[in-house]
C-alpha cells in the first residue's frame, strides 16, 4: 500500500493563542479563505498560462472550454478531457499539466495586483472580533505567504494550509478539515470563503458553512447548500458575509 501524500499546516508561532475580540474574549470560530481564487486571481492566471501553453500546440483555448473542463477538477484530469474534446489526444497531458502548474505558480508569485479592499476590510473586521483567519492554498508555501501578505494577517494567529499535489485546483473536504484542526476549531464553527462549486461542496462536506464569491469562470455553477452566494466584495455583499460570520450588529 502506498503512503498517502501529506499536506502541511503552518502557523506564525507554534502554539499561538487564538485572537480575542475588543473585550478580550476568545471567539471559537474561524474564517477560512480559498487563497488563490478568492484573494488572488488564481483561476484567471491559470487560464492565461494554459492558453499560452496550448496555443503552441495548436489548441486555441476559450473561456467556455476552460470553464467546462478545467474548473474544480485536478488539472491532469481536466486537461485530458479538454484535449479529447478538441481531438488533440496525442499530446502528453502529464507534461502539459506540469508546465501549466509551474507557469501558474511563477505568475502568481509575481502578481502585484492589490487584494480587494472589501476582502481586506472583512478580514480586519473578523480579526477585531476575535475570529481566527486561515487560508487554504494549492501553491507552495513561499508563494502562498506572498499572496496572503496583503491581507495583513497576524503571524501569531494566522494559519496556512497547503493542499497536497493531487488536490491542486481542487481542494478536498479533508483539506478543509485539516485547516480547521490546525486552527484548533471544530469545522462546524468555521465559514469557508470560496470561489467555485467544487471548493463549496468540499467545505460543506467538511461540515462548514460556506460563502461563494463566484467569478466569470464559475458563475454558471450550481452552488446548492451554500449559505450565501455573491459576485464580489461590495458593501451590500460584505454586509451579507458579515451576517453569516455573526458580525452584523
Amino acid at each position: 500500500m502506498s503512503k498517502a501524500k501529506k499536506s502541511s499546516v503552518t502557523t506564525g508561532k507554534k502554539g499561538a493563542a487564538a485572537p480575542k475580540n475588543a473585550k478580550g474574549r476568545e471567539r471559537r470560530c474561524g474564517l477560512l479563505i480559498e487563497l488563490e481564487n478568492v484573494a488572488a486571481r488564481g483561476r484567471h492566471v491559470t487560464y492565461d498560462v494554459m492558453k499560452s501553453v496550448l496555443v503552441e500546440k495548436g489548441v486555441k483555448l476559450q473561456p467556455n472550454l476552460f470553464s467546462r473542463y478545467c474548473v474544480d477538477v485536478p488539472l491532469n484530469e481536466g486537461l485530458q478531457d479538454l484535449l479529447k474534446a478538441v481531438e488533440k489526444t496525442r499530446l502528453s497531458t502529464e507534461k502539459l499539466a506540469a508546465e501549466i502548474s509551474r507557469g501558474a505558480e511563477l505568475s502568481l508569485g509575481e502578481e502585484s495586483a492589490p487584494v480587494n479592499s472589501g476582502l481586506k476590510k472583512l478580514v480586519a473586521r473578523a480579526r477585531e472580533q476575535g475570529i481566527r483567519v486561515g487560508t487554504l492554498s494549492f501553491v507552495g508555501e513561499e508563494t502562498a505567504r506572498k499572496l496572503s501578505a496583503p491581507l495583513e494577517l497576524a503571524e501569531e494567529s494566522s494559519v496556512l494550509q497547503v493542499c497536497p499535489p493531487e488536490e491542486r485546483h481542487c481542494p478536498s473536504a479533508d483539506s478543509w478539515q485539516r485547516l480547521a484542526r490546525g486552527m484548533r476549531l471544530a469545522p462546524a464553527a468555521c465559514v469557508a470563503l470560496v470561489a467555485g462549486a467544487g471548493a463549496c461542496r468540499a467545505a460543506l462536506g467538511a461540515g462548514m458553512q460556506c460563502v461563494v464569491v463566484f467569478d466569470e469562470f464559475t458563475a454558471f455553477q450550481d452552488f446548492g447548500g451554500a449559505d450565501l452566494i455573491v459576485d464580489g466584495f461590495g458593501e451590500e455583499n460584505l454586509a451579507g458575509i458579515e451576517r453569516v460570520l455573526g458580525l452584523a450588529s
